[in-house]
């Protein structure tokens, strides 16, 4: 079970967020610049008994056969709080394409400083 982020005095930074505070510290040293999430290609293979989960990449083994879908990945989710952008919301990006919403970037920044 993770343990929430929480201030120092033990109250939960955001009651949603599910994070630790390990995870947190290395998302504060990523480059993180303003992004608008942009649907591209997706992709799905094997038996998937779910209906066809679409995934962001082909699979590792390029043997096994997958179907590209034409603007498949549609969405992203917050990396903290999990809420899902379609594009036209104010969001990051980091150099590993995490995603985070402004709202949770600015909690995490405020964060971060009071721990200094």
């Amino acid at each position: 079970m993770k343990k929430n982020a929480t201030d120092s005095s033990g109250t939960s930074l955001h009651d949603h967020w599910n994070i630790t505070l390990e995870e947190l510290d290395e998302l504060g040293k990523s480059n993180w610049t303003p992004d608008t999430f942009v649907a591209h290609d997706g992709y799905t293979w094997g038996n998937d008994k779910q209906g066809g989960a679409i995934r962001p990449t082909p699979p590792n083994n390029s043997v096994m056969p997958y179907q590209v879908i034409l603007n498949g990945w549609d969405h992203e989710h917050c990396t903290i709080c999990y809420a899902s952008t379609g594009g036209s919301e104010k969001w990051l990006s980091n150099e590993l394409d995490d995603w985070i919403c402004e709202a949770c970037y600015k909690g995490m920044q405020t964060w971060l400083s009071e721990r200094e």
